[in-house]
């Protein structure tokens, strides 16, 4: 695969891209960098690339997994956030913006800690606002199969949540 064929394929779905690096990292810095590790690691495997992909779909899927391989290997942070992307109405009291806070960082907590499977289709369904049938295309898995661990991931850290606000942590 040459540049033009490369450009041709992938550089149309950057926004795309960027818009999905931001749900993940909540930060714009590492979503730029995020796309950019994306486009680097297609471009190195430009000529291993299957002919009949879906280019976004096999961008994103890249994507996803360079994101939850750094965060394995710990070089991701995904609680940092910046000040600017927490900012609601003027109107609103300091501790309650304090408090929607801290529980978006409890969730977030939670979610970390769900097997990887369950973890990636709730982030692609909830954060990323994907359709089941999508997630069966990105992730392979049937579309039953996808629902079923997106019950399991939601029980969990519903109940998670429920002993977590039980115990007074709010």
């Amino acid at each position: 695969m040459d540049a033009s064929q490369f450009k041709r394929l992938f550089i149309p779905h950057t926004d795309q891209l960027y818009r999905v690096a931001l749900r993940l990292t909540n930060n714009q810095q590492a979503a730029e960098d995020l796309v950019q590790d994306t486009f680097l690691r297609l471009w190195t495997r430009r000529n291993d690339l299957p002919e009949d992909i879906s280019s976004v779909g096999y961008a994103l899927t890249t994507m996803r997994r360079i994101y939850y391989d750094g965060m394995r290997q710990g070089h991701i942070n995904e609680v940092d956030k910046p000040a600017d992307s927490v900012a609601e109405a003027a109107d609103t009291d300091i501790s309650r913006q304090t408090e929607t806070i801290d529980m978006g960082e409890k969730l977030k907590g939670l979610m970390l800690r769900l097997p990887d499977n369950q973890r990636q289709v709730m982030m692609m369904r909830d954060m990323e606002g994907l359709s089941a049938s999508q997630i069966r295309e990105l992730t392979g898995l049937s579309e039953a199969n996808v629902r079923t661990l997106l019950c399991r991931a939601r029980t969990t850290v519903r109940k998670q949540l429920k002993q977590l606000l039980s115990y007074g942590c709010k």
